[in-house]
């Protein structure tokens, strides 16, 4: 079950990827209608349709594994498996809304939220019993999962050219969309920050989030200067996936079975 699982959590990549991808090209609404595509069960032969049927076809496999691993998972993590049944079946529902009510802000931005959150609990199901620790990694992950919900936020609404320079410098400030790419950039600012103050003793951990905390920073502006680049938007979104879990991982500390009784004391 555990090599499933790590399947899972690789499709589930993927997953996330592709739909980076398809609202990259535009193509969230390729198929008009849900769940068929354009009535039919197969789509059109063009890349907009195509795109978004593969991405719902990909998100069916994932959810089906995703449900036999929460009920696998059940006795030895009830809490995780409740969530991620809970989190696939809201997720079926709310990505047949966004087609159906042809994406209003609300349910395009939670239907991201429920995405990334199905990863997360995926990835915290394959780590088996943990605690927060109460550290840098914590503070990261934070940061970095509030830079990946503001990124939807940027992109649903359409935020993404209002500023042509780092942090919006001459820019009308009058815009709600300047704004909203300024706390955009500030943010990913806030996670170089503390990770080059962490830094100050040489840790390699800590040096690769680094490197990733100002790629980051450095292919957000390559997205503004390519002008919405397909290829620079999901190189992008790479990184940031590999930020979240690098810190999600290192922010958790595995216990024994043993001292679980004693810690909810």
């Amino acid at each position: 079950m555990r090599k499933l699982l790590i399947l899972t959590i690789i499709l589930t990549i993927f997953l996330l990827t592709l739909g980076v991808i398809t609202s990259a090209f535009g193509a969230c609404l390729g198929c008009p209608d849900w769940p068929l595509c354009y009535g039919s069960v197969l789509p059109p032969e063009t890349i907009t349709a195509k795109l978004e049927y593969y991405h719902r076809i990909f998100a069916a496999l994932v959810g089906i594994l995703s449900l036999v691993i929460a009920i696998s998972y059940y006795k030895k993590q009830k809490k995780l498996s409740i969530l991620l049944m809970i989190l696939i079946t809201l997720q079926i529902l709310i990505g047949g809304l966004t087609v159906l009510l042809k994406m209003p802000f609300v349910i395009s931005i939670s239907h991201a939220i429920l995405g990334i959150l199905t990863y997360i609990t995926l990835i915290l199901l394959l780590k088996g019993n943990f605690k927060f620790e109460k550290n840098f990694w914590t503070l990261a992950f934070i940061l970095v999962f509030t830079y990946y919900i503001w990124g939807s936020i940027v992109d649903k609404t359409a935020s993404n050219l209002a500023c042509e320079n780092l942090l919006c410098i001459s820019s009308n400030f009058t815009d709600t969309k300047v704004i909203i790419q300024l706390i955009y950039q500030l943010i990913g600012l806030s996670i170089i920050s503390i990770s080059l103050i962490s830094i100050y003793k040489f840790d390699l951990k800590k040096l690769i989030f680094f490197i990733l905390a100002i790629l980051l920073f450095i292919l957000n502006y390559l997205i503004i200067k390519s002008l919405l680049s397909v290829s620079m938007i999901t190189i992008h979104y790479l990184v940031l996936l590999t930020a979240l879990s690098f810190s999600l991982i290192n922010s958790i500390k595995e216990i024994e079975l043993r001292n679980l009784k004693t810690l909810e004391i």
